[in-house]
C-alpha cells in the first residue's frame, strides 16, 4: 500500500495566513504606483523624501547580509520570495497604519536578515521559524555596539509580535529583546535611538 504523507496543517495555514496577508499588503501600494512589491529593491526616495531639497536616495534592499557594500543588486542575494513578503508586508501594514521614518524599515531588514540566516537549514521558509530562531539572530548581535544592539534586538522582537499577531508560523514564537537600553538613552523614544544607530558604522548599505 503505497502512504502519501500530508501536508502539516499548521504549517498549511501558517502558509495560508502569509499568503493572504501579502496579497492584502501588496493591494495596498502604500508607496505609490512606481514601488514594485515583488522587486527585491525599493526605491522610496519620493515618498520618503525628508526635505523637498534633499538629494539622498532612500532605497530598502531585500536581501541577505552581504560582504560587499553596494547600492544596487550587484554583490547581493535576494530573500526567498515567502520570506521577503513576510518581512515587505511587514512595512507596507506599518506604513499604511501610520507610516515610520526610513531609518526604522532600514533597521527592520537588517534584523530581518540576522533571522533568516537561521532559516538556512529550512529553505529559508518563514513558517517555520521558532523562539530559538529570535535567540540565535539576536545572539549574532553580541559583536555589534551596544546601541544597535538595542535597536536591531527590538525589531526582532517587533517580528516577533507581527507574526505572532497574524499567525504566521506553526510553532509560538515567545521573544523578547534582550539588549538593555542605555541608562542614558532612558527618556529617548525608540525613533531617537534608531536614528542615533543609523549614524553609527552599519554592517552594508542598505
Amino acid at each position: 500500500m503505497n502512504v502519501h504523507a500530508l501536508p502539516d496543517r499548521r504549517l498549511l495555514d501558517a502558509a495560508t495566513s502569509l499568503a493572504l496577508l501579502t496579497e492584502r499588503a501588496r493591494s495596498l501600494r502604500v508607496f505609490g504606483p512606481d514601488v514594485d512589491f515583488d522587486a527585491p529593491i525599493w526605491n522610496l526616495t519620493e515618498a520618503k523624501r525628508a526635505k523637498p531639497s534633499a538629494a539622498l536616495t532612500t532605497q530598502l534592499f531585500f536581501t541577505r547580509a552581504g560582504e560587499r557594500e553596494t547600492r544596487s543588486m550587484e554583490g547581493r542575494t535576494a530573500f526567498e520570495p515567502a520570506f521577503a513578503n513576510m518581512v515587505k508586508s511587514a512595512i507596507a501594514l506599518r506604513e499604511h497604519a501610520g507610516g515610520a521614518g526610513a531609518s526604522s524599515y532600514r533597521k527592520l531588514l537588517q534584523a530581518a536578515r540576522h533571522l533568516y540566516e537561521t532559516l538556512e537549514n529550512r529553505g529559508f521558509d518563514p513558517t517555520r521559524l521558532n523562539s530559538e530562531d529570535f535567540h540565535a539572530a539576536a545572539r549574532s548581535l553580541k559583536k555589534t555596539s551596544k546601541s544597535n544592539r538595542n535597536v536591531i534586538g527590538h525589531k526582532l522582537e517587533q517580528l516577533s509580535e507581527f507574526i505572532a499577531a497574524n499567525n504566521l508560523t506553526k510553532a509560538t514564537i515567545d521573544f523578547k529583546n534582550p539588549y538593555p537600553r542605555e541608562r542614558h538613552d532612558f527618556t529617548v523614544d525608540d525613533e531617537s535611538r534608531e536614528k542615533r544607530a543609523e549614524k553609527m558604522p552599519s554592517e552594508e548599505v542598505i
